[in-house]
């Protein structure tokens, strides 16, 4: 569809593709560290998979593509089993598992 946009002449179209960007957005919004840093890595869903302990350090696109895959999750919540309700856990529960998100072993 780019293609049908056609400027006129002396000026130009950019096309941008933010990666991301929603995490990006969410991460800046809310401050939260952990976010900030798996965005800040360049590939957010490869940082998760390392951090939930689905991919081990040094992993990479090619080498751990199914725990980057499912990771992914994060981002398209609409392909994601609905999750648990954080405000209705009790003080003191321990804290949800990769597993319980849909990303740990089946």
């Amino acid at each position: 569809m780019r293609h049908l946009i056609k400027p006129p002449p002396g000026w130009g179209v950019a096309y941008v593709d933010w990666s991301a960007q929603e995490i990006a957005i969410a991460a800046g919004l809310s401050g939260d560290e952990h976010l900030l840093a798996d965005y800040a890595t360049g590939d957010i869903y490869l940082n998760l998979a390392i951090r939930l302990g689905l991919a081990p350090a040094g992993a990479s696109k090619a080498t751990h593509p199914e725990p980057r895959a499912r990771c992914k999750v994060v981002k398209s919540s609409h392909k994601a089993r609905p999750l648990r309700p954080f405000s209705r856990s009790r003080a003191g529960s321990p804290a949800p598992s990769p597993r319980s998100f849909g990303l740990g072993p089946e």
